[in-house]
């Protein structure tokens, strides 16, 4: 709208008291972390970028029901003295290492991990949650969602987080990983596209996808070599996913819904991010 910005628009109506709890849903396309912590700032509940999925924004508008319902039922909210709605802990603890000396760099690396979800049909529902499916991966079957997260290449801090259900590949999601600013990406060969690969070349930059031999040959033996160089660098991305699994013990999703099961991730990477860092910030 003219002369204001969807961010001063939040932050004007979070001023008038009868908004305070109010959810308010960004639909922008701006994708950067800079903005979305200036959304959630302003008093956002949350963010989605354009162009948006319709059953994505239906799930993130059905959480926003569900809180405003909790909210009646409590008699509580989520804000903070000043009114406005406290910001999410992804948010939060991204700001304190950015504090602490701990920012994004040129590189990022990209990676997926398969959430397992029950499968059992013994609810009051007597069905399996539709918003996970199976997908076939190795040598067997999964039901569950993905968890996609961008990694920066020299800290290992996961920047950003994205979910789909498990029968999406993982080459889908990609823009939303990438923080805009890298010299390098790195990725296995699954996100193999020469599209990318084209719009990524510039002076200085450097596509770190593994390669992938031509259907029915062998992968040349200089190629073969970049791959294991590449497996090095890229093997940094595994380690949030370690923690998240073993340390924290998150093998399985909590929640019905990809929205609830995105919203509990984004905390845990959150805290992997810290747990990660744990010797820089207490040195």
């Amino acid at each position: 709208m003219p002369g204001m910005d969807g961010i001063e628009l939040c932050r004007w109506v979070r001023q008038i008291p009868r908004y305070h709890q109010t959810p308010i849903i960004m639909l922008t396309a701006m994708r950067d972390m800079k903005n979305m912590g200036e959304a959630y700032r302003a008093g956002a509940t949350d963010y989605a970028t354009k162009p948006f999925d319709i059953e994505d924004l239906g799930m993130r508008l059905r959480v926003a029901q569900e809180t405003v319902q909790a909210q009646r039922e409590t008699g509580s909210g989520d804000q903070d003295s000043s009114g406005h709605h406290r910001r999410p802990v992804y948010i939060e603890l991204s700001r304190h290492l950015a504090d602490k000396g701990i920012t994004l760099r040129s590189g990022t690396l990209v990676g997926a991990t398969i959430i397992d979800a029950p499968s059992s049909t013994k609810n009051k529902a007597g069905a399996r949650d539709p918003e996970m499916l199976s997908t076939n991966k190795g040598d067997g079957w999964y039901f569950g969602m993905n968890a996609h997260i961008g990694v920066d290449a020299d800290s290992g801090v996961t920047h950003s987080l994205d979910t789909s259900t498990a029968k999406l590949h993982d080459s889908q999601v990609w823009d939303d990983l990438l923080h805009g600013k890298e010299k390098s990406v790195w990725a296995d060969k699954g996100y193999v596209s020469a599209e990318r690969e084209a719009w990524f070349e510039g002076p200085g930059k450097f596509w770190g996808v593994r390669r992938k031999a031509p259907k029915g040959k062998p992968l040349h033996p200089i190629e073969a070599q970049i791959n294991r160089s590449i497996a090095m660098v890229r093997a940094k991305v595994e380690h949030p996913f370690r923690v998240i699994k073993r340390r924290f013990g998150y093998v399985k999703t909590r929640y019905r819904g990809l929205a609830k099961n995105r919203a509990q991730l984004f905390t845990l990477f959150a805290l992997g991010n810290l747990f990660l860092m744990r010797r820089k910030l207490m040195a």
